[in-house]
C-alpha cells in the first residue's frame, strides 16, 4: 500500500499500451475489411484485459482512497460532502471485498489490508 502511487503509474502505463493495441487492432480490421478480407479476431487482448482489472481496480481504489483520506481527516470540515464521500468508501469497499475474491498472493494481501483501512474509516461515516 505505501508504494501505491508508483503501483498506479504502471497500470495506467499497461492500460495506456492495452488502448493502442486495441486501437491497432480496430484499424487492422478496417483496412482487412476494405481489402475484402475476413477481420481478424484478437481474443488475446480482450483476455489480458480482463485478467488485468481487477488488479487495476485494486490499485485505483488504493490510489483514490489513499488521496482522498488526508483531505476528509485533516481539511476544512465546511467543505465535506457527507453523501459523496459514503458514496466513495461504499464503492471502495464493494471493489476491495470484489479484488480480495478475485486476487492471490501478495495482491490478495494489499487488498485485504485496503479493506480493513475502509472498513475501519466506513465505521466513522
Amino acid at each position: 500500500i505505501d508504494q501505491v502511487e508508483d503501483r498506479l503509474a504502471y497500470v495506467q502505463d499497461i492500460e495506456a499500451r492495452m488502448d493502442t493495441m486495441r486501437e491497432q487492432a480496430e484499424l487492422y480490421n478496417t483496412r482487412e475489411e476494405l481489402f475484402g478480407q475476413k477481420p481478424t479476431d484478437y481474443p488475446q487482448l480482450a483476455s489480458i484485459q480482463k485478467s488485468f482489472e481487477p488488479y487495476a481496480n485494486l490499485w485505483k481504489n488504493c490510489a483514490e482512497f489513499t488521496r482522498s483520506l488526508p483531505q476528509w481527516m485533516d481539511g476544512s470540515f465546511a467543505t465535506l460532502d457527507a453523501d459523496q464521500i459514503t458514496a466513495d468508501v461504499d464503492k471502495w469497499f464493494r471493489g476491495t471485498s470484489k479484488s480480495v475474491k478475485q486476487l492471490l498472493g501478495e495482491p490478495q494481501v494489499v487488498a485485504q489490508k485496503l479493506k480493513e483501512k475502509i472498513g475501519k474509516f466506513q465505521e466513522h461515516v
